[in-house]
């Protein structure tokens, strides 16, 4: 399976103990040169929301995963992969990874954009959150649950984390118009966009960590 790594330039370290490790789980790690915060192109499409509580930093993460889907979508003209697995470069795989991936989309339902792999917030089959911060940000989602049941997946409300999902291919450009203005922070804009079926895995298949020493003790 390939796999699509969003990874800053200077930040040589995290892409070998990733690309390192994804080798070692049998997945083809391909480096995303991530969008940098210093050299963002304030030009892109914002709306009134992020122009007033927005910064740099939140744009450039939300521009290098819209980068990556257009990759992918140019790399799969033939739609030769129905999938893709997109990382951040501080997600720490589980051991057996591929083993577990394999399982989940053997069992994938047939609707569906995102499947997130491990996130974090209110993301559980409860939409209970853990803190105040995630707490006042689920007031502002409007996405309502449904009857979903499923064996690996649930249906989050909302969530935090985009560090690792799974993507459907045939569905990216239905990802790409719906989120190519910048409304807030990506996770919360997928959370509150209800024409994008998204669930999340009831295990995490990858943790988000931003220390790279504690991610080598681990890895």
């Amino acid at each position: 399976m390939d796999v699509y790594v969003i990874n800053l330039d200077h930040q040589h370290e995290k892409w070998n103990i990733i690309k390192n490790k994804l080798i070692a789980h049998n997945l083809n790690p391909i480096k995303i040169r991530a969008v940098n915060s210093y050299y963002i192109n304030d030009k892109s499409d914002k709306t009134t929301l992020f122009k007033m509580f927005g910064n740099q930093r939140l744009e450039a993460i939300y521009a290098s995963h819209i980068k990556v889907w257009k990759t992918i979508l140019k790399n799969n003209k033939n739609n030769k992969n129905k999938y893709s697995l997109i990382l951040e470069d501080d997600a720490i795989p589980i051991n057996k990874l591929n083993k577990h991936l394999n399982k989940l989309i053997k069992n994938i339902p047939e609707k569906w954009d995102i499947i997130l792999l491990g996130c974090i917030g209110c993301c559980n089959e409860d939409n209970k959150c853990n803190n105040i911060l995630d707490s006042f940000t689920k007031l502002f989602v409007t996405h309502k649950k449904t009857n979903f049941k499923h064996k690996y997946l649930f249906e989050p409300l909302v969530f935090s984390g985009t560090h690792a999902y799974l993507i459907n291919n045939k569905n990216i450009k239905l990802l790409i118009n719906n989120l190519d203005k910048i409304n807030y922070h990506l996770d919360i804009s997928i959370s509150n966009n209800t024409n994008i079926i998204k669930y999340a895995s009831k295990k995490n298949y990858l943790i988000k960590n931003q220390d790279i020493n504690h991610m080598k003790i681990i890895i």
